[in-house]
């Protein structure tokens, strides 16, 4: 497969990305915090071999990228540049773990340049106190002491796939960064008020998103269905790549035939 890569300025700083090329529908997607647009090797594949254009990016401080991303604009601003800059027009959205945060603001922001919308393993970012309060009260009870590996990894696969273990860490920054801030709070009348179709998908092992938390995410979104991956944690693309793709393929062809 070949894939065009290239930098995008933004401000003082560039943004590496990757664009699988082709004229089928546009897919962005994001990556996790504790990741960067390297990570998503599998996903570009197959979304390329199924017909659509996959295009990805690491946000600003992460792999490939410069900048730290203190003081930085909003990350759905720099998405926007880069949607822009390479003419993706309207595209389906993909964000997992912290990119759902980026997705979620930018579909609130833009939402007529959304075709649809997917959320895997990722507390979205939304703001209210009760939402919150959930997240933690089905979090494990040593959540706060595991080692940041720990929370994204599910244990059976740090267990079995210590290459893939290796490859997960050369995708993550070398030092913690804050998190971009947002254009827009995020918050339940943001989850309201979503137009484009959505895709929940969790772990089931994932302490930050885990199926009961989604459920209550679920009743909100007007136009939207879910899907929990068995035996796998935060990290649902990178350890079980097929089982996403399978969902992820699935959700942007239904969209795709309405």
């Amino acid at each position: 497969m070949s894939v065009k890569t290239g930098h995008l300025r933004v401000g003082e700083d560039r943004l590496w990305y990757a664009d699988t090329g082709g004229d089928g529908p546009a897919v962005v997607l994001l990556h996790a915090y504790a990741g960067s647009g390297h990570s998503f090797v599998r996903q570009l594949a197959a979304l390329r071999r199924h017909g659509y254009r996959a295009v990805t990016y690491s946000r600003r401080g992460h792999p490939g990228s410069t900048g730290p991303a203190a003081g930085a604009s909003p990350a759905a601003d720099d998405l926007h540049s880069l949607v822009d800059a390479v003419g993706l027009g309207a595209v389906h959205l993909v964000g997992t773990a912290a990119g759902g945060f980026v997705a979620t603001d930018y579909a609130q922001n833009w939402p007529d340049d959304v075709r649809s919308l997917t959320l895997a393993c990722t507390m979205i970012g939304i703001e209210d106190a009760d939402y919150h309060e959930l997240c933690e009260r089905h979090r494990p009870p040593e959540f706060e002491r595991l080692t940041a590996e720990d929370r994204e990894l599910s244990r059976s696969y740090r267990a079995t796939r210590p290459v893939g273990v290796a490859r997960w860490r050369r995708n993550t920054p070398s030092t913690r960064l804050p998190l971009p801030p947002h254009r827009r709070p995020i918050t339940w009348e943001s989850i309201d008020g979503l137009t484009m179709p959505v895709s929940l998908i969790t772990g089931a092992e994932d302490p930050y998103f885990p199926p009961p938390v989604m459920s209550a995410v679920a009743a909100r979104v007007r136009d939207g269905r879910t899907a929990v991956i068995p035996g796998t944690g935060h990290s649902a693309y990178w350890e079980q790549a097929v089982h996403f793709n399978r969902i992820l393929l699935g959700f942007l062809d239904d969209v795709e035939r309405r």
